[in-house]
């Protein structure tokens, strides 16, 4: 989302600088901000939510960004904490607008005291505090964020040019022409259960039959979802690792299942939706949202997962069904989940 916010205000013609925490998880999240001429470093001023070293820490940071004297900052939390001393050095750096973004809806009663009383005195340091659904922003008002101060702005993407069409796709990605095609995309990860969508498919006769699962993606858990699936579906399933050409993934495919417990928005559904493509996922986190269940796809309760077979096989054999849900899908998509209209609502809310 940040990328994309970035991205967007400069080709509005603003400068913009980036800043995340050293060290950089991701060893190559710096070259991907750079190959798109998106000035971003990392920087040790930037603290994981925690009282070690905070004054120097924000001191640190206000030197920093105060010799840049932006105009606007946009705060980016990967989940629904806000460090207060973050907002606290921009003030001090002159900045004389701060937008904090909150992107995962975590349980409040889950997290200490401490981190929920930094998000509410952030949020009343910060003009805005941005959700990306309904689901986080009640979240956020759990934590005690002002409900005066939360604006909520969905995920966009992008909105296809020329995607190709289902045949040329599934050539494209070497996959069968004439087969019932489920496929999922996720970083593999426990929570992401694709696990359960390897045993949901081989409970189905019908996808014993005619179907055929692929997974996009990359993580720890492949080599043991391979493992499961080669046992559970020989020759009825592929993973493609981490691909580029999502467009052409999504276009290939009849169905899209992630079964995810825990998502801030969900936006691979919002993906596949702009293709037309419906979606099973769990009812949790921003995912409710994401999908509306029976009307772009279907919603199962965490507890409920053991009907994802059923729901599957439904789909299936109801081809008029996963047309309406795939069109409804798509018309929601254009309309609510278009990058266009996300990285408009920002440029309004920082008056750029």
């Amino acid at each position: 989302m940040a990328f994309q916010i970035a991205r967007g205000v400069m080709a509005r013609g603003h400068s913009v600088r980036g800043l995340v925490r050293a060290p950089v998880a991701d060893a190559g999240l710096l070259d991907w901000y750079r190959d798109a001429t998106i000035p971003v470093e990392a920087s040790p001023s930037l603290k994981a939510l925690s009282l070690v070293r905070l004054l120097p820490s924000m001191r640190a940071l206000a030197r920093q960004v105060r010799g840049w004297a932006p105009a606007v900052a946009n705060l980016h939390n990967p989940g629904n904490t806000i460090l207060f001393t973050d907002v606290l050095a921009l003030r001090r750096a002159g900045v004389r607008r701060v937008i904090a973004s909150a992107h995962h809806p975590i349980d409040p009663a889950t997290l200490p005291r401490s981190w929920r009383l930094s998000t509410r005195l952030a949020a009343r340091r910060a003009d805005a505090v941005v959700v990306t659904s309904p689901v986080l922003e009640e979240t956020m008002l759990q934590m005690g964020v002002p409900a005066a101060k939360l604006v909520t702005i969905p995920l966009g993407v992008s909105v296809p040019v020329d995607p190709p069409c289902r045949e040329a796709a599934r050539k494209s990605l070497g996959l069968a022409p004439d087969s019932f095609l489920v496929g999922s995309m996720a970083r593999l990860e426990p929570f992401k259960r694709i696990d359960e969508l390897v045993r949901a498919c081989a409970a189905s006769s019908a996808f014993m039959k005619r179907g055929y699962l692929v997974v996009a993606g990359d993580g720890p858990e492949r080599a043991r979802l391979e493992t499961e699936a080669q046992a559970r579906l020989p020759g009825r399933f592929r993973f493609l690792g981490t691909i580029t050409e999502t467009e052409t993934f999504y276009a290939a495919l009849d169905l899209f299942a992630l079964p995810s417990e825990l998502e801030g928005f969900g936006l691979v559904y919002a993906e596949a939706a702009m293709l037309g493509v419906p979606s099973i996922g769990c009812d949790a986190g921003g995912t409710r949202y994401a999908i509306q269940d029976r009307e772009t796809g279907v919603l199962l309760p965490k507890a409920e997962l053991g009907r994802l077979s059923t729901e599957l096989e439904a789909l299936m054999n109801t081809p008029d069904e996963l047309r309406r849900l795939g069109e409804n899908a798509r018309l929601r998509a254009y309309d609510q989940f278009d990058e266009a209209k996300m990285i408009a609502a920002y440029a309004k809310l920082l008056e750029l």
